[in-house]
């Protein structure tokens, strides 16, 4: 792909748009600085920039982050996971997740495995608590928790 030139000034600006339009991370804001052609030290001074102006915000970032993955049904442990990824540090990602309201987060837990549960209809019990497992696992949630909703069904 082709580095794109433009001045410090004008990537600082389109950086401003960007994180105003939706908010963004250290790790996102690097990953749309890695298309233009700046030395590390611009790079640094433009993030710099974006965090003394607040369009960075990695605590606020990372609640919001957290507020809308609940929301789309993830788990935790799948949230931590993406976060651990775009460098939030753990501290932050700890608070965010103590935010948490656990029995909205249990009700939205127990609403995707019934869900998933009734998909599997014609199939043998075990098979369907392996999948229904399975299925629950890469959306994040915890094994404890699983266990426990399948012991009971």
């Amino acid at each position: 792909m082709e580095k794109k030139e433009l001045s410090i000034g004008s990537i600082l600006d389109k950086l401003q748009r960007y994180c105003a339009y939706q908010e963004r991370c250290i790790y996102d804001v690097q990953k749309k600085l890695s298309s233009y052609d700046l030395s590390s030290k611009d790079r640094d001074w433009i993030i710099d920039m974006l965090i003394a102006d607040k369009f960075i915000d990695e605590e606020r970032y990372t609640h919001i982050y957290v507020k809308s993955k609940i929301n789309s049904y993830w788990g935790i442990n799948r949230i931590i996971y993406e976060l651990s990824y775009k460098k939030i540090p753990q501290e932050i990602i700890h608070n965010a997740i103590s935010g948490v309201d656990m029995d909205d987060y249990r009700e939205r837990f127990e609403k995707v495995a019934r869900e998933k549960i009734e998909s599997l209809k014609d199939i043998d019990s075990f098979k369907q608590k392996s999948r229904v497992y399975n299925y629950l696992v890469s959306k994040g949630y915890e094994s404890s928790m699983i266990m426990d909703f399948l012991s009971v069904k």
